[in-house]
C-alpha cells in the first residue's frame, strides 16, 4: 500500500503579501539606518572641523593680541628686541596654514582670513620699516597705525570670522538635533507599522517584536535624553562664558566664574587658580561660599607639580578623577570633607598655562567626560578674558603715555576731525601757536585760521581738503603752510599730518605744526644773497673782458639791470658816460 508523501508547505498569497512587506520594511528600515549611520560620522566629521576652525581663530585672536602688545611695548623699549614679536609672527603664519584648508568652503571665512593675511604683511612692512632701533618720531608715528591695526585686526577681521564659524556651527548642531527628531519620529512609525504587522500574521511574533521595540524606544529615549542633557549644559556652559566674556576686571572675574559654575551646574565646591610672578606656586584667587573666603584669607597655594591642580598645570591637560579617595595624588582639604570626585582644568593661552580651574563634587562618580568638556570651555574664555584684560591694559597705558607725551610735548600737537577740520584735541602748545583758549577746541580749525589763498594762489579751503586727503590715502603727508593767529598775524609753517583712530566713525588726523617763520626768512635771505654774488662775479668776469670803458659800462648797465632794475641803472650810467664825454673834449 502506497503511503502518501507528506504535503509540502506552501504560502498562501495573503502570506506573500505579508512576508514581503515585512522584508521590504525591514529592507527601508536597514537603509535608512545606514543613511542615519552615514549622516552621524559626516556630522561629527564636519564637528571636529568646525571646533578645529574655531580653536585655531582662538588662537589667532589671542596671539595676535599679544603680538601686537609685545610690538607697542617694543616700540616703547626698542632695546627688548623683536624676538617674542617674532614668534607670535611665526606662530601665527602656522595658525592660518592650518586654517586656510578647514575653511575652503567657507567663502566668508576665507575672505576674512585673506584680508587677515593681507593686515598681517601691512604690520610686517610697518615693522620692517622702523628697523633694529626706530627713532622716537618713528616710534611715535608707527604706534597709533599699530593701534589701528589691532582694532581692525581684532573687530574687523577675526572676531567677525569667529562669529561666523560659531554661527555655522550652531546652525549644523541644530540641523543634526532636527534630524535625530526626524530619525525617532520615523523610527517610531517604523516600529509601529513592524508591530502592527507582526501582530496581525502571529501572537508569538508580535511579542518579540513587541519586546524589541520597546527595547529600542528606550534607546532612543536614553539617547534622546543623552542629547538633551549634553544640549543644555553647552547651553549652560555658553551663558557662563558669555557673562565672563562681559567682565573687564580680573578681581570680578575670578569670582563670578566660580560662583557661575557652582549655581549653574550645582557642583560641590569650584576653585581657580592663578601662578605666581615666579611661576613656582598656583595662588587660590576664587573660591565658592566661606570655604572659598577663608582659604583667601589664608593665601592657600598649591606649589606646581603637585596634587591633581598641579598635575593640570604641570601637563597642561585636565585631570578627571571619578574617585578622589581611590587616587594616591589626590591632596585632601580638610574644608571640604565630602569631596568625592575632582576635574582641575588648565586655564591655557597659546603655549602658556595661566591657571587651573578646579571643580569638586561630593558624590563618587558624579563628573565624566562631560564635564571636562564644559569646564574647558569655561576655562578657555577666562583664559581669553585674563589675556584681553592685560592686554587692555598694556594698551590703555600706552593710550595714557600717548596723551601725557601730547600734553607735556614742547611741540604744537592736535588732533583734527578729517570731515570738519576742527580741532578734537589741541595741546597747550598748539592753543598758544594761535592763540586759542581751551573752550575754541571742536569749534575752530587750523583752515579757518588760514588766509584766504596761499603764497601760490590757491584757495586755503580747496588746498586743505587735498593736503587732508593725501594723508588719509597715504598714511602720511608734510607740507609748507601760511596761517595766521586770532589777532590776524600770519606766520609761515610746516604741517604733518597722519591718520590717528577713528571716533565713532569718523576719520582723525594727528597734526604736528612747526612755526617757521624764521628759518623761512633766513633762507630766503640767504637766496637773495646767493644771487647777488652770481650776478657780481658775472659782472666782473664780463668788464674784465671789455675793450672800452663804455663797452663795460653796457655791461655794467644791463647785468645791474637785470639785478636791480633796468631804468635807474640806465640812467645813472647816462649821466656817467656824459660826464666822461666833458672830459675828453
Amino acid at each position: 500500500m502506497n503511503t502518501p508523501s507528506p504535503a509540502r508547505w506552501r504560502p498562501n498569497r495573503y502570506q506573500i503579501v505579508t512576508i514581503s512587506l515585512a522584508l521590504a520594511i525591514a529592507l527601508a528600515f536597514s537603509v535608512f539606518a545606514f543613511q542615519d549611520f552615514r549622516q552621524g560620522q559626516l556630522a561629527f566629521r564636519v564637528f571636529n572641523d568646525e571646533i578645529e576652525v574655531l580653536t585655531t581663530l582662538a588662537n589667532i585672536q589671542r596671539h595676535q593680541a599679544l603680538m601686537f602688545a609685545q610690538t607697542l611695548a617694543w616700540l616703547d623699549d626698542p632695546a627688548a628686541g623683536k624676538t617674542e614679536i617674532e614668534k607670535q609672527r611665526t606662530f601665527l603664519a602656522s595658525q592660518l596654514r592650518v586654517l586656510r584648508p578647514l575653511v575652503a568652503n567657507e567663502p566668508e571665512i576665507e575672505q576674512r582670513i585673506n584680508n587677515l593675511q593681507a593686515a598681517l604683511q601691512e604690520y610686517d612692512r610697518l615693522v620692517e620699516s622702523l628697523g633694529e632701533s626706530p627713532s622716537p618720531q618713528a616710534r611715535a608715528t608707527a604706534r597709533p597705525q599699530l593701534i589701528e591695526l589691532l582694532r581692525r585686526v581684532d573687530e574687523a577681521l577675526v572676531k567677525r570670522a569667529y562669529d561666523a564659524q560659531e554661527r555655522s556651527f550652531v546652525l549644523d548642531f541644530g540641523n543634526l538635533l532636527r534630524n535625530q527628531e526626524r530619525a525617532r519620529a520615523l523610527l517610531f512609525g517604523v516600529s509601529i507599522a513592524f508591530i502592527l504587522l507582526v501582530l496581525f500574521a502571529s501572537g508569538l511574533y508580535l511579542r518579540s517584536e513587541r519586546n524589541t521595540f520597546n527595547l529600542r524606544q528606550r534607546q532612543i529615549q536614553e539617547l534622546q535624553a543623552a542629547v538633551n542633557d549634553r544640549t543644555r549644559a553647552l547651553e549652560l556652559a555658553a551663558g557662563v562664558s558669555q557673562r565672563i566674556a562681559a567682565i573687564r576686571e580680573q578681581s570680578q572675574i575670578v569670582v563670578e566664574v566660580v560662583e557661575q559654575l557652582k549655581q549653574t551646574f550645582n557642583y560641590y565646591h569650584a576653585h581657580i587658580y592663578l601662578f605666581d610672578e615666579n611661576r613656582e606656586n598656583l595662588l587660590m584667587v576664587g573660591g565658592t561660599g566661606e570655604v572659598g573666603k577663608t582659604l583667601l584669607e589664608r593665601g592657600h597655594k598649591i606649589p606646581r607639580g603637585r596634587g591633581l591642580v598641579g598635575r593640570a598645570a604641570e601637563t597642561s591637560q585636565p585631570v578627571l578623577v571619578p574617585d578622589t579617595v581611590a587616587d594616591p595624588a589626590w591632596l585632601p582639604n580638610p574644608l571640604l570633607p565630602e569631596t568625592r570626585a575632582e576635574v582641575a582644568v588648565p586655564i591655557v593661552v597659546g603655549n602658556r598655562v595661566l591657571g587651573v580651574l578646579d571643580v569638586q563634587n561630593n558624590q563618587v562618580g558624579s563628573l565624566s567626560e562631560l564635564d571636562v568638556l564644559l569646564i574647558s570651555t569655561v576655562a578657555d574664555q577666562v583664559g581669553i578674558a585674563l589675556e584681553n584684560i592685560r592686554s587692555n591694559q598694556v594698551v590703555e597705558r600706552l593710550l595714557q603715555e600717548y596723551q601725557q607725551l601730547i600734553e607735556t610735548s614742547p611741540a604744537a600737537i592736535g588732533i583734527l576731525d578729517a570731515q570738519t577740520g576742527v580741532f578734537v584735541q589741541a595741546n597747550p602748545q598748539m592753543l598758544e601757536m594761535f592763540e586759542l583758549t581751551p573752550a575754541d577746541v571742536g569749534q575752530v580749525g587750523p583752515i579757518m585760521l588760514s588766509p584766504e589763498r596761499q603764497p601760490d594762489g590757491r584757495l586755503s579751503q580747496e588746498a586743505a581738503i587735498e593736503h587732508i586727503t593725501l594723508a588719509l590715502q597715504q598714511g602720511k603727508n608734510t607740507f609748507e603752510w601760511v596761517h595766521h593767529t586770532r589777532s590776524g598775524r600770519e606766520f609761515r609753517a610746516e604741517i604733518h599730518l597722519t591718520p590717528a583712530p577713528n571716533r565713532e566713525g569718523r576719520p582723525m588726523l594727528n597734526a604736528i605744526i612747526t612755526d617757521i617763520t624764521a628759518r623761512y626768512e633766513a633762507e630766503q635771505q640767504a637766496r637773495r644773497r646767493a644771487e647777488r654774488e652770481t650776478a657780481l662775479n658775472r659782472l666782473t668776469q664780463a668788464i674784465q673782458g671789455a675793450l672800452s670803458v663804455e663797452e663795460a659800462l653796457q655791461i655794467t648797465a644791463r647785468e645791474l639791470g637785470q639785478v636791480l632794475g633796468r631804468k635807474p641803472v640806465l640812467a645813472a650810467l647816462q649821466s656817467t658816460l656824459l660826464s666822461y664825454d666833458k672830459e675828453d673834449q
